[in-house]
């Protein structure tokens, strides 16, 4: 695995892979669930998922050293860029990604 040079070096990489299943877990229970969660036209399943995700990574970074930082794991997810239209090599699209989630 070879992901981009950043300031928390190795640090994300636990992160990495509890993202790799979380999502794994949430695309399965998509294919198979009978009823559709759609808040809005702009708030579907895959957005509100990141969303969670990252409110989830903020309310426990005052309390942590250590707590994700939702931009450096999500910027190298191709998923992101793709679900929130992030233009190429933009902040949250880099054209250099961690390849975990090639």
């Amino acid at each position: 695995m070879t992901c981009n040079a950043s300031q928390r070096g190795d640090a994300l990489l636990p992160y990495l892979a509890a993202l790799r299943v979380a999502r794994l877990v949430f695309i399965d229970d998509m294919l198979t669930a009978e009823d559709r969660f759609q808040l809005s036209s702009e708030l579907n399943e895959p957005r509100v998922f990141l969303l969670t995700l990252c409110r989830l990574a903020c309310a426990s970074s005052a309390r942590e050293a250590t707590a994700l930082d939702c931009n450096e794991l999500l910027k190298n997810s191709h998923e992101f860029s793709t679900i929130f239209h992030c233009a190429r090599d933009s902040p949250m699209n880099p054209s250099a990604k961690c390849t975990f989630f090639a």
